[in-house]
This record gives C-alpha cells, sequence and structure tokens, in this order.
C-alpha cells in the first residue's frame, strides 16, 4: 500500500541531502549518499485527517489512552536485565505483551519480575514519546500532561539512591547500555513538551536526568566494543537535547569517543569487529538514532563522517548473502538477521536513503512515515541484489570468513575470530545452503541469563566443526595459518588447532553440482578425530545393534542426546539425507575406517531438537574425511 500519492509530496518540505564524505574513513564507497532527517508537524497534522493516516492516528490514540488508564510504573520497581527473562529449559527469551501482569513471575526481588519490569519500562517510554508526538499532532493536553508526568517520574527515580545493594551505575535500568538505548526516547519527550511545560520544568530533566545519564554513559566508557557505540550515542544525543557542548565533543571525539570507536571497530569492508550480525544491526541501529536526533538539533554537519559507517555498516553483509533474504549466524545473536536487514533500512532511510527502506517505509505506516515521509530526493542507494547465477569464492576479511557460492550452493567458512565479547568457538565451521534449502544451520543463542549459552550454544559443540579428541579450535582467538580462494574453492588452516595438531578444512562444487567439505588433521601422535554437524535435515539409517559403551560417542556435550550408532569399520558410506522437499545423495570417506553417530542436538527460533551427525575416524597419526552432497532430483 502506497502511503502517500504524488499530490500529497506538495504538502511535505523535502527533505535536504548531503553528501558524505570522510578521508579515511573505513569504507571506500563508491555511492555514496545521505539526507537531513525532518519533523514537519503542520503537514503532518493534514495528513492524519485523511486515508489511512486518519484511521492510524486513531489507533495511536486509543492505544495510548489504554495504556494511560492505569499506572504503568512505580519508583519502587526495579527494572532488571531483558535476559534474565527467559524459559529455563530451552533458552528461550519468554514472551513479553503490554498490560502483562509482571507480579506473575514471583516477587518484586526475583530476577524474572525484574526483567518483566524492564520490558514494561522501556515500552512506557515508547509511549511517553508517543504521547508527545500526538500531543504536537493533536494540541491534546492530556497527552502533553500524561508525557511530562512520567518524565518527572524517572527524574525523581534517577535522583534516588539505589537501596538493592546493587553496584550497577545504571538507575532507570540495570544497565547503563539500556538506558543509553532509550536516550533518544527521553530526549525526544523533553525536546517536543518545551513551549507546552515551564522552562524550569525542562531545566530540572536536563539537569537531574538527562545530563547525568550522558554522564554515567561517558564514565563507562574503557575500549572498543558495540555497547561502548550506545554510550557515545546516547551521551551525544542527551548533550545536544540539553545545550552541553563539552559532553557533546567529548562523546563525539573523546579518548573512547565516536570517531575513535568507528575508526577501530569497523573494517575496511564494512563489518564490526565483534563480526556478529546482529551485533552489526545493534550498532548501526545505534548510529541512527544519533543522526535522526542530530539532524532535528541542526548538528547533522558535526556526524556527516557518522553517515559513511552507518552506510557502510548496512551495505556490508550483502558481501555473504544467501540468496532468500539469510544471511549467516556468526557468534551471539538472539534473532536472525536478514540481508538486507528491512526493519533497519526502513528506519535508516531518514538518513541513508535506500531503495529497499524506501519500499519498506511505503508498506505501512508509522510515525517516521508520517512525520518525515518518504520523498523523491535525494535519489536512494540500490542495495546490492544476490545473485545466485554469479559464482564466488571469497575472502571476507572483515568478517575473517571464506564465501563460497556456485552452482546454487552458497557456503561459509569461518577462519577467525573478531572480539571477545560475543565470540564463539567456531573455527573452521560451516554454514550450507542449496538454493532455498539449508542443510547446515548455527542456531541463534539463547538469553544470556540462560545456563545454557555458557554451557553449549557458545562452543564448537553447537557448531559444524571438526573436532580433535571431542574438542574444537583451543584458541579461539587464534589467527587463520593460511586461506585459499581459487576456482576450486575455498580453504583454511589452523596450525595448533589444538596442541601439536594442524587442520585443513576445503569447500568446493564439481561441475555435477556436488558440494564437498574435505578435513584433513596433521597430528604428532595419535589423536581421536572427526567431524560434526548440525542440521534441521533427517538421515533415515538404521541404529546398529552394539554394545551400550559403543553407542555414544565422546563426551561431546551433554546437550546432545539420544545418540546411536548408524555406520561403523568401513573406509566409505552413502546415505540420503532428507532436508524438507529437497533430497541429498550424502556420501562420506575417509583415510580409514570411521564410525557415524546420530544424535539429537537443541536449536532454538524456535525451540526444537534437530539432527546431530558425528563422523569419527579409527583413532591414529593424521588422516582425512571427505564428506559430499549431492542434490537428487
Amino acid at each position: 500500500m502506497k502511503l502517500f500519492t504524488r499530490w500529497q509530496y506538495i504538502l511535505i518540505v523535502c527533505g535536504l541531502a548531503f553528501s558524505f564524505s570522510a578521508p579515511g574513513s573505513a569504507s571506500e564507497l563508491e555511492e555514496k549518499a545521505g539526507r537531513v532527517a525532518l519533523e514537519h508537524f503542520e503537514a503532518a497534522t493534514q495528513l492524519a485527517t485523511q486515508p489511512p493516516w486518519d484511521a492510524w492516528v486513531q489507533q495511536e490514540a486509543n492505544a495510548l489512552r489504554s495504556w494511560m488508564a492505569v499506572p504503568r510504573d512505580n519508583p519502587r520497581w526495579i527494572a532488571g536485565w531483558a535476559h534474565d527473562l527467559v524459559d529455563p529449559r530451552t533458552g528461550a527469551f519468554l514472551a513479553w505483551t503490554p498490560g502483562m501482569d509482571c507480579q506473575q513471575f514471583g516477587t518484586e526481588t526475583s530476577r524474572t519480575f525484574k526483567a518483566c519490569i524492564f520490558m514494561q519500562r522501556q515500552h512506557n517510554i515508547a509511549m511517553m514519546l508517543t504521547a508527545a508526538r500526538l500531543y504536537r499532532l493533536s494540541g491534546k493536553v492530556e497527552f502533553a500532561d500524561w508525557a511530562a508526568t512520567q518524565l518527572d517520574l524517572y527524574q525523581s527515580i534517577y535522583m534516588t539512591p539505589r537501596t538493592d545493594g546493587s553496584t550497577s551505575s545504571g538507575k532507570l535500568f540495570l544497565q547503563v547500555l539500556d538506558e543509553s538505548t532509550v536516550a533518544a526516547s527521553l530526549a525526544d519527550t523533553a525536546r517536543l513538551l518545551r513551549g507546552r511545560v515551564p522552562a524550569g520544568r525542562v531545566d530540572g530533566w536536563c539537569g537531574n536526568l538527562l545530563l547525568p545519564m550522558g554522564r554515567a554513559m561517558l564514565g563507562q566508557q574503557r575500549e572498543v566494543h558495540n555497547v561502548a557505540v550506545w554510550y557515545g550515542v546516547g551521551a551525544s544525543i542527551m548533550a545536544m537535547e540539553c545545550g552541553d557542548a563539552a559532553m557533546l565533543d567529548t562523546a563525539a571525539a573523546g579518548t573512547f569517543g565516536l570517531s575513535t570507536l568507528l575508526k577501530t571497530g569497523v573494517s575496511q569492508d564494512g563489518f564490526w569487529f565483534e563480526l556478529s550480525p546482529q551485533y552489526q544491526s545493534y550498532v548501526a541501529s545505534a548510529l541512527t538514532d544519533l543522526l535522526i536526533s542530530a539532524s532535528l538539533r541542526g548538528e547533522a554537519k558535526r556526524f556527516e563522517e557518522v553517515g559513511t559507517y552507518l552506510q557502510s555498516l548496512m551495505v556490508a553483509p550483502s558481501q555473504v548473502a544467501f540468496g532468500g533474504g539469510d544471511g549467516p549466524i556468526i557468534n551471539d545473536m538472539n534473532r536472525q538477521v536478514q540481508i538486507p536487514d528491512l526493519a533497519l533500512a526502513k528506519r535508516a532511510r531518514r538518513v541513508v536513503p535506500t531503495d529497499v527502506g524506501i519500499a519498506e517505509s511505503q508498506k505501512s505506516p508509522g510515525w517516521n512515515e508520517l512525520l518525515d515521509p518518504v520523498t523523491e530526493l535525494p535519489a536512494p542507494l540500490k542495495y546490492p541484489v544476490f545473485d545466485a547465477a554469479t559464482d564466488s569464492y571469497t575472502w571476507v576479511a572483515g568478517l575473517k570468513s571464506l564465501y563460497l557460492k556456485d552452482d546454487g550452493w552458497v557456503a561459509l567458512l569461518r577462519a577467525g575470530q573478531g572480539a571477545r565479547f560475543h565470540a564463539h568457538q567456531d573455527a573452521l565451521s560451516v554454514e550450507l545452503k542449496f538454493g532455498d534449502t539449508w542443510v547446515l544451520r548455527n542456531s541463534v543463542s539463547p538469553a544470556y541469563g540462560s545456563e545454557l549459552h555458557r554451557t553449549f550454544y557458545k562452543l564448537a559443540a553447537a557448531h559444524s566443526v571438526p573436532l580433535v579428541d571431542g574438542q574444537g579450535g583451543s584458541n579461539w582467538f587464534k589467527p587463520v595459518s593460511r586461506t585459499r580462494t581459487d576456482d576450486n574453492g575455498v580453504s583454511a588452516e589452523f596450525e595448533g588447532y589444538s596442541k601439536d595438531v594442524t587442520v585443513t578444512r576445503a569447500l568446493s562444487v564439481d561441475g555435477n553440482r556436488r558440494f564437498t567439505d574435505a578435513v584433513t588433521f596433521k597430528t604428532a601422535v595419535p589423536k581421536t578425530t572427526g567431524v560434526l554437524y548440525h542440521s534441521d535435515c533427517t538421515l533415515a539409517a538404521p541404529a546398529l545393534a552394539v554394545p551400550a559403551e559403543a553407542v555414544a560417542p565422546l563426551a561431546l556435550s551433554r546437550h546432545i542426546s539420544n545418540w546411536s550408532l548408524i555406520h561403523t569399520d568401513s573406509e566409505l558410506k552413502t546415505l540420503t539425507l532428507q532436508c524438507g522437499q529437497q533430497q541429498f545423495m550424502f556420501a562420506v570417506s575417509g583415510s580409514r575406517p570411521f564410525r557415524i553417530w546420530r544424535g539429537e542436538s537443541p536449536a532454538l527460533a524456535p525451540a526444537r531438537q534437530r539432527t546431530a551427525l558425528y563422523i569419527e575416524l579409527e583413532p591414529g597419526n593424521g588422516g582425512w574425511l571427505s564428506s559430499s552432497l549431492s542434490p537428487i532430483y
């Protein structure tokens, strides 16, 4: 549904274009485009009387009045950590909905109750901004008065010392990070209420809430990290809103200011150094908040270079697209991230207009679309389009990964780690897709408050990796020794994968659409070596009748269960793999006889059990295993 007809554009002042030019910035982009975000309440007031906007605005007002009808926050409540709102059995986040009674999770001192309050307070702040916008749109003071009362409440909470014994420097939330992520909403609410409330009341919000929050954020700046970007963004927004030039300078250009963080954390090819697509999107979301906030406060020029980084972070994942909007799952990710990231592109459209972002903005109404409508200028940046017909064998330096795309197959071979913060033990792991069918796929991570995050999902046993004596790479951050990319495929080698062991993994596709995964082990002394795979595909092979002690492989993980031995004592085995509607011939060969075990491993989004396959060579010096997959038509 198109939200604006051509004649409606006449009501809207076109967005101003500006050119990003950042000499020495992290990404050398051939095409650079940016825009200053705008906010047109006068034009929006007229649009709000016309379909489809009239119905949408009424819906927003009805939802707000329902929310305002009862108190939604209390200074007695402590907002905890969102990752404690977790299903202890699976590690999945528990669903939260507006109006949920947090008392169902126990007493006010319980971690789960506090996590529920986190969600409720975050939503209340979002509704507070909605109230301020509806006031500016309609002139109805009930909305302004409620929003101002909420800011008074948060000012009171922030001024009151914590009494729960926590050492956290956060006041509204357990973490200062979470205060950073609502900085734009808090500051925009204060900005939109200026003129309605006395200047002294706004000064109180600045002096007792916004600026102290900004100082707390800057006080946490100690290293390059996605959290540090949010600190810098939050402090910048608070400083711009309250006119603190010194704080703004520190946040933008201090020792751990945004300039340093982005120059250090964003690679030349546009990847965030923690190597998680979710945290790449998270950092890009922070920069979007900053650029919109700066635009609305006349500071867009100061942050032009930030716009270049945002564009780079948005576009870079296209280098490792799997098609169909899919991308890899690397390191900590609580959700899958599309390529392109449609939600990010839609919101960032106000400052980095892209064809995808504009298309998404035209699909459904929202505040960004009402106050800052899609305009025809400047011309949007075009996202790279996934082309399944074009082969690629690429070393993606910023992601420390090898990317293969050939004859319908797409694979990513991990060959190095970035920062320690969200790293997984995934050296030489592989994800694999054929056409629209996933064959090998990592699971997203559980909530960080789950024991499963630490004891399974971060470890090698949760990935499709080579194993030595049942373990993955012993040094998670060891640089790859060698990589290869040519028409024969891609490969990576780690010397010292474990003590005195070198492991090489090579991926290739031949002329018969056969994908081959070859793993070679070089050992100084006899070792038990093998390869572990995780897949939502099934393998219809009967379990062998063997003594109990032979059924379970090495103790790979207590979270992989129901092991059965399906092959033993030969150097070649062919099986059929069923992946949805697609079948594959799965052929395994080895330098020595090998065994194959089938088990079940947990995965999330949704919570489920999937197939685990472990192929293990007879103990010995070195050796190799080769697995091939051929589609069956």
